[in-house]
């Protein structure tokens, strides 16, 4: 069974010369898991990329007929345009098994919340025993309408993260180095 425990954020990038940056900052507000706690920033740094993001690499491995309920809330953290999707993905089979649609800040100003994004999948008996991760990949840019302003330096922060109602843990010790 899938769970939230123990695992680590990781970069994810491909085809990007240069890898999206991944640190802990206490600029938060309280999201209903308490203002300051921590929260997960994330900075790209390519105008070419094709995946750039982050993404948490669940405990355990799924099973037929299990659900996984995930709930997360982001913010813009910087004064730039940044739109993102979160992923429900299959690490072993190296697919997109559900995702949200891309999400941007109303106002894009800095401490701008996303909206909240609640995604559920129930486990297929292929995917049985896959490692399955949660991930945020940036969609803004390269040059394709509607998203043709674009810049390569985009920031976001990732407040709390929720699997099966479990909040995750976000802080500087559950970072990859």
């Amino acid at each position: 069974s899938v769970n939230g425990k123990g695992s680590k954020w990781s970069r994810i990038e491909a085809g990007a010369a240069l890898t999206p940056s991944a640190n802990f900052v206490t600029t938060d507000a309280d999201n209903g898991d308490g203002a300051a706690d921590g929260a997960l920033r994330i900075k790209t740094i390519d105008e070419n990329a094709q995946v750039q993001g982050v993404q948490y690499l669940l405990s355990g491995t799924a099973k037929a007929d299990e659900t996984i309920n995930l709930e997360t809330i982001c913010y813009q953290n910087a004064s730039s345009y940044v739109k993102f999707k979160v992923q429900i993905w299959d690490a072993t089979a190296n697919n997109v098994l559900k995702e949200a649609s891309p999400q941007m800040p109303s106002p894009t100003s800095v401490g701008a919340v996303f909206p909240t994004i609640n995604l559920s999948y129930t486990f297929q008996a292929a995917e049985a025993g896959h490692q399955i991760a949660v991930r945020y990949v940036r969609t803004d840019g390269a040059g394709k309408v509607p998203d043709a302003v674009y810049n390569k330096a985009r920031e976001l922060a990732i407040d709390n993260l929720k699997i099966n109602n479990v909040f995750v843990k976000i802080d500087k010790e559950s970072l990859k180095k």
